[in-house]
């Protein structure tokens, strides 16, 4: 069983640790919440990024990685995550874990606060390898085809005779909302981890969303 060294850089940082005896991940628990992004819709201001601290270091053993994922109930439920996704530390990384969570719309309205346990991370074996650069490859019988083409749609997308109207007279109008600006703000982050993070900034971003008919 490999040994993960582990630092409080902090009192108030919380150890990593698992919610059940046979969980594969250990949870990783906020020390502190800064937000990063508001976004303005309709009048409304909903939150959407923030960065979190965790108060702690790491020393991965050298052939070893931790990976950082979201917290099943937050992301399903809240749609809240990783910005990257999957944070990755390093065993030469030294400094504090640190991640950008991100809440994408659709979800119910959370907001992460200190003493949350927001993320659950794993200790994964990374294999070395080494590449060989080659003029051709080894055929298979699946080739070059992908994106679902092991598994192709059960339902043929092709309209029949019944669903396509006989004219535009009679044809179904289909109209997306009208467009709606939505001015984005990016606020001050932390200091620079692993990953590398935005350098300070201030801005405005506005969406246009346009209106097709048919």
């Amino acid at each position: 069983m490999p040994e993960v060294k582990i630092k409080r850089l902090t009192p108030d940082a919380v150890l990593p640790f698992r919610g059940s005896k046979g969980a594969a991940a250990w949870d990783i628990t906020a020390l502190d919440v800064k937000l990063n992004v508001v976004q303005t819709q309709g009048g409304a201001r909903q939150p959407r990024a923030w960065w979190i601290t965790t108060g702690l270091a790491v020393e991965i053993p050298e052939g070893y990685c931790m990976k950082i994922y979201a917290r099943s109930g937050l992301g399903t439920a809240n749609f809240l995550r990783p910005s990257n996704c999957v944070a990755i530390i390093d065993s030469d990384y030294r400094g504090e874990i640190k991640l950008r969570m991100i809440a994408d719309e659709g979800g119910l309205a959370i907001e992460p606060k200190a003493g949350m346990v927001i993320a659950q991370a794993v200790i994964e074996k990374v294999e070395p390898v080494t590449w060989t650069e080659v003029d051709e490859l080894s055929e298979t019988d699946r080739g070059d085809n992908g994106f679902g083409s092991t598994t192709p749609a059960e339902t043929d997308p092709t309209p029949t005779a019944d669903s396509t109207p006989a004219d535009d007279s009679t044809a179904t109008v289909s109209q997306e909302p009208a467009p709606i600006d939505v001015p984005v703000t990016s606020q001050d982050a932390p200091a620079e981890s692993s990953d590398a993070e935005p350098a300070e900034e201030t801005k405005t971003t506005t969406t246009t969303k346009k209106t097709t008919s048919k």
